[in-house]
């Protein structure tokens, strides 16, 4: 499935959940500003594998509703969503947080970078260490 312009750009804007210290975190830490310390090409990433236009969304978008998003009940909700595939978004080489996020904001229409702004724990970022495994699943 191809992915529209408009959510690879609004995507590339919050950028992602990335840079963890181990898969049981999903960590925030690429929304600080960092200088660049050499020039580096541009490298394609790869097709992620979990197919992120099938999942289920509703352990979300059933429990995190606007305008006044809460913080308590949102990040609960996308770390029930995020958390079993944490090791995936969080692989900086693939396109799955782009794909997550661009999802997100299709099937929840939540405004870019709400969960950024709202779930905050720690220096590792959220602690998914007692998420269940697997609180998701695919539509069907």
């Amino acid at each position: 499935m191809k992915i529209s312009l408009h959510c690879l750009v609004s995507l590339f804007s919050i950028i992602l959940l990335s840079g963890f210290a181990s898969s049981l975190h999903i960590s925030f830490d690429e929304f600080k500003s960092h200088p660049a310390t050499s020039r580096a090409l541009l490298r394609e990433k790869k097709p992620c594998k979990e197919d992120f236009a099938s999942k289920d969304y509703t352990v979300l978008t059933s429990r995190c509703k606007g305008p006044k998003y809460q913080a308590k009940a949102c990040c609960s909700a996308f770390k029930d969503f995020a958390c079993p595939y944490a090791e995936a978004i969080t692989d900086q080489t693939t396109l799955c947080a782009d794909d997550m996020f661009c999802y997100l904001e299709i099937y929840g229409r939540y405004p870019l970078g709400l969960f950024a702004k709202l779930c905050k724990e720690g220096k590792k970022g959220l602690d998914c260490t007692n998420v269940k495994a697997n609180s998701t699943s695919s539509r069907g």
